[in-house]
């Protein structure tokens, strides 16, 4: 991905390029500039008390407002043990769709640090931002995730866009556990560095993409956005996956000087 857009060439600076001032740090998010027109979101570890859903609500209200800025990129990155707090079951595929339709609908980037692990819904909640970069060592896994029709079409059309049809969906169906360096045996597109390194080197790709003109960004967003879209659509509809849904739950009684592996 880096390696197609940074061919095109970069806008030249101007005042119109100048971003404004950033969105203030909430009670669960801080947010940061690392380098010109770069935004960094931190989630605090005390993000775990607003829940999942508020949480979705919070990044996507920021989200929204940093586009606004003039900010060229977003990395997200996060102090929460398994990058995300838990959440009620009933809650998770509400707050999941909030989180992609802001990702969807932002004019920047979205680039996501996993420093750490990531499992069932956390890991999907990374998918649905524009790149991830792994850690060698941390642990990915969907789990038994239990997803709602409308999400497990989601989930099928973005892991198999990000990792390809056959990995993608022995990612999603096993739900075993991957370190960052399995993911990119599996696929060779996929970011990976030393713990250490996963949020200096998303900061790294946010800055490349900084330096390109946003309309051509916005047209890779659109064109990344239909790709995934296409897919669902491509995929059995809703009332097929919500029967299978209920037929699981009757039957469930029964017996670079930075470590970089690969570049994007």
């Amino acid at each position: 991905l880096a390696g197609e857009l940074t061919r095109v060439e970069t806008e030249i600076p101007g005042a119109e390029d100048l971003p404004g001032a950033l969105p203030a740090s909430s009670e669960h998010i801080h947010v940061e500039s690392s380098a010109e027109n770069v935004a960094v979101l931190r989630l605090h570890a005390t993000a775990n008390s607003a829940g999942l859903g508020g949480l979705a609500t919070d990044l996507g209200r920021t989200l929204h407002e940093i586009g606004e800025t003039g900010y060229k990129a977003v990395v997200l990155a996060s102090e929460v043990s398994g990058f995300l707090p838990e959440s009620k079951a009933e809650q998770v595929a509400e707050a999941l769709a909030e989180f992609q339709r802001a990702v969807s609908a932002s004019p920047v980037p979205v680039v996501v640090a996993l420093e750490g692990n990531a499992k069932g819904p956390a890991w999907l909640f990374s998918q649905f931002c524009d790149t991830c970069v792994y850690s060698e060592t941390g642990v990915y896994s969907t789990g038994a995730a239990g997803y709602s029709g409308e999400i497990t079409q989601k989930a099928v059309a973005y892991f198999t866009h990000r990792f390809g049809n056959v990995a993608g969906k022995e990612i999603l169906f096993t739900g075993a556990d991957y370190s960052g360096l399995d993911l990119q045996r599996r696929a060779a597109g996929v970011l990976v560095a030393e713990q250490s390194q996963v949020l200096p080197v998303a900061i790294s790709v946010a800055e490349s993409w900084a330096r390109l003109p946003r309309t051509t960004v916005a047209v890779w967003k659109k064109n990344n956005e239909a790709a995934i879209d296409a897919k669902i659509r491509n995929l059995p509809d809703l009332a097929a996956w919500n029967e299978k849904d209920d037929a699981a739950e009757s039957s469930s009684d029964a017996p670079v000087s930075v470590p970089l592996q690969s570049s994007v």
